[in-house]
């Protein structure tokens, strides 16, 4: 295991002219302006510190946990939710063994052609004790109103017992509506409404939402969302959720017309959905994936599920990847994306975890060796397939790669284009974080062919997204159980830009960005908890221009980006070069040729089973590890790539 932390940072890429145009690796730059396109930061919310000032124990909390962000393509309205920590005995009267010490919050805002505008932040009511009270929100968008499907022990049959799948809903203002059903689900008119006895199927368990997608307008012009559901942490699901809303009543009318299994054995699952890149779900299907488990580490591996939205049914349903429980591999954490209406790619990190084990020196917090693989090395994947047509068929494999996050623990994939506006190409952005807080965000982009044939890992397709985040470490830290160090940077692609190629304008070179809600600190020297950064990563730009990566730079002005040195390096949306990337094959263990140029050693789990040289640390699902970046290295592109993206030392970390 690495000790040392270590990640990425995208500085300014000064003084770096003389190398960048003798390197065949990468194009040199045409005649046309070279731009540094820089990520766009706003702290939409900087977290008080602790009352202790040291937040390492569970009531003081981390500050900004579990953040889920939606916009509308139309009119440029961005909301985030999320879970914000407040003092211990907040609520008046509180039993101190119930008190949660968490809270609910919204902010919301707008991109215009200035920029993003004003952050209107709202804590919003904790409506009884329990130790959680607003878990993994998940953000609807509707219309005119914005939903909120979180996880609380408030509502339903086992209130401060098992959590339930409850949603609250909001004017566009932050103004909170009446559910006008709410009665017949017997709940008082502006409280959370619990969504499985809207089902029907309330048996009691816990049941959580981890993800949503639009589905096409109803007939009768209601707004319809497919979620993704966890139940006692036994089985994947998927609910129709819908939201009418309800002109006499002054509010919305919710309902949920279905609610089925679709993965009978999925321990420890997170139930992930397929995003198009216009965000509705396409010909009446979507692509969900779940682990499939009996225990924990998964240890059967990861399944892709084709599933009918209008009749409500599983088509098909396919092992994507098989875990290894016999030589301690285990496939975990898998998100699902879109590159056509007929091929998905997988993104999951293999572990190499056993349940049981001793504790690593090196994680951080209280990790039971009982219910934590603790400090346990991860290896990412990306592998792509082609969804049936029929019935009962399966997904069949195209292609694959490893190593593919900027860092390996707790990534996550999002379907995207890159590119020159009008010319760009389908691409997956794998986004991650640092698990301390001291370390950056980071989006690696990697292109996906028309055939589903994954293009080179390319180093100057690393795109900063924030310059603090935190996916592990102080969660871990500070949760209820401090075994579950879950976190995720989440990424959506397609925030049109308002100021596109008005030359006064916000970024004006830049048509699309890809936006994230980044836990993390706003300054580390001073902060004891973590804030909320709303990031617009460029995605698609100005054909008229060259680009280079930039760095997550706060507060961007209108006008132009800046020029970079002459002879940088520039993006080339394709690839390093033209060709897949079959030197990191998912357990190949040979010598391969990344890219069609660049060669080097990728070591699969070919052969002895175990996880490849280059692997870097991390823990499986659980609590921190180290913080190591991915292996970039076996490319052949380290040495190279980094002269540019600076692979430095923090000195927090070390």
């Amino acid at each position: 295991m690495f000790k040392t932390k270590r990640h990425l940072s995208l500085g300014i890429l000064a003084g770096i002219g003389a190398i960048g145009t003798s390197i065949p690796a990468f194009a040199s730059a045409p005649d046309s302006t070279t731009i540094i396109l820089n990520t766009a930061t706003t702290l939409a919310f900087h977290a008080p510190n602790s009352t202790t000032g040291k937040p390492a124990i569970r009531r003081d909390g981390a500050g900004v946990m579990d953040t889920s962000i939606t916009f509308d393509r139309a009119t440029g309205d961005i909301f985030t939710f999320w879970t914000n920590s407040v003092p211990w005995g907040n609520e008046p009267g509180a039993a101190p063994n119930l008190d949660t010490g968490m809270q609910a919050a919204m902010a919301f805002t707008k991109l215009t052609t200035t920029g993003l505008g004003p952050v209107t932040v709202k804590m919003l009511p904790n409506q009884e004790n329990a130790e959680r009270v607003f878990m993994r929100p998940t953000a609807l968008l509707g219309p005119s109103y914005v939903a909120v499907v979180f996880a609380s022990e408030d509502d339903g049959p086992n209130a401060d017992g098992n959590p339930q799948a409850v949603m609250w809903v909001f004017d566009r203002q932050g103004n909170q509506l009446p559910i006008t059903n709410a009665a017949s689900n017997n709940q008082g008119p502006l409280d959370a409404i619990n969504l499985i006895d809207l089902s029907g199927q309330q048996d009691g368990q816990q049941q959580c939402v981890h993800d949503a997608l639009a589905l096409p307008d109803e007939a009768d012009g209601s707004k319809s969302w497919v979620a993704g559901v966890q139940r006692n942490n036994q089985n994947a699901r998927l609910m129709k959720i819908n939201i009418a809303v309800d002109t006499a009543g002054g509010g919305v009318k919710v309902s949920v017309p279905f609610l089925q299994t679709i993965v009978q054995n999925a321990q420890h699952d997170r139930v992930k959905i397929a995003v198009p890149n216009d965000g509705v779900a396409h010909n009446g299907r979507i692509v969900a994936t779940s682990v499939e488990a009996d225990g924990q580490p998964a240890n059967y591996g990861v399944d892709a599920v084709l599933f009918d939205t209008v009749n409500w049914k599983t088509i098909s349903k396919t092992r994507v990847f098989d875990s290894d429980p016999n030589n301690g591999l285990y496939a975990v954490q898998p998100s699902v994306q879109y590159v056509t209406d007929d091929i998905v790619a997988f993104e999951f990190q293999v572990s190499n975890a056993v349940r049981n084990g001793p504790k690593a020196t090196n994680t951080i917090g209280d990790c039971d060796p009982n219910n934590g693989h603790c400090g346990a090395p991860n290896e990412s994947n990306l592998i792509t397939m082609q969804v049936p047509t029929t019935a009962g068929a399966a997904f069949t494999k195209i292609d694959s790669a490893i190593r593919v996050a900027p860092y390996e623990r707790h990534s996550e994939g999002f379907a995207m284009q890159y590119g020159p506006a009008g010319s760009s190409v389908a691409a997956v952005g794998l986004v991650g974080g640092s698990a301390t807080g001291y370390g950056t965000g980071l989006v690696q982009v990697i292109p996906i062919d028309a055939t589903g044939h994954i293009g080179a890992l390319d180093p100057m397709k690393v795109y900063q997204v924030s310059q603090y985040a935190d996916v592990a470490g102080l969660a871990a830290q500070t949760k209820r159980n401090q075994g579950q160090a879950r976190g995720f940077i989440h990424g959506l692609y397609g925030v049109n830009n308002p100021g596109y190629q008005i030359t006064t304008a916000f970024m004006p070179e830049v048509r699309t960005f890809n936006i994230s809600a980044v836990a993390g600190y706003a300054d580390p020297t001073t902060d004891d908890r973590e804030s909320l950064t709303i990031s617009l990563i460029p995605a698609t730009w100005d054909p008229a221009y060259n680009t280079t990566p930039g760095s997550a730079t706060n507060n961007v002005p209108p006008g132009p980006s800046q020029t970079a040195p002459s002879g940088a390096p520039i993006t080339n949306p394709v690839g390093v070069s033209s060709g897949t990337s079959s030197g990191n094959q998912v357990g190949s263990g040979t010598t391969g040729t990344g890219g069609g140029g660049s060669t080097g050693v990728q070591k699969g789990y070919g052969g002895g089973g175990l996880l490849g040289a280059n692997a870097s640390g991390g823990c499986g699902c659980t609590t921190a590890g180290s913080d190591q970046t991915s292996g970039l290295a076996g490319l052949g592109l380290m040495g190279l790539g980094f002269v540019f993206l600076g692979l430095r030392r923090n000195k927090k970390e070390s």
